[in-house]
């Protein structure tokens, strides 16, 4: 791109390959690559622009912990179910501090030695 030519950036999950194909190798999956260009049928990915690219990564990072803290928030709703058969909210469980979780989970002595 820096040298004026012009990219494409082919979206693999969303290219089928030609299921009569016996084997494929480079020279046949550029051949197929063309061929689909040629025929404007190629499905292509975005190409962000360098000054974006960190703040493409950053959002990444955000969704991902986004994610995770929902995954943990379940998984605790889920412990408290099981083991004391009755659920929270997440916003109940967000609220509770360090003695309310120590009444609700009271410590086993012989689980911590």
């Amino acid at each position: 791109m820096e040298a004026g030519y012009r990219l494409h950036l082919a979206n693999t999950a969303a290219i089928v390959q030609y299921e009569g194909l016996k084997y494929t190798n480079d020279d046949s999956d550029a051949c197929w690559l063309a061929k689909l260009l040629r025929l404007e049928l190629l499905p292509e990915g975005y190409i962000y622009p360098k000054e974006e690219r960190a703040t493409r990564d950053l959002l990444r990072k955000r969704s991902q912990l986004v994610r995770q803290r929902t995954a943990n928030l379940l998984s605790v709703q889920n412990l408290l179910a099981r083991n004391l058969g009755y659920s929270l909210s997440a916003n109940a469980i967000k609220r509770l501090s360090t003695e309310e979780v120590d009444k609700l989970l009271p410590r086993r002595t012989w689980l911590w030695r």
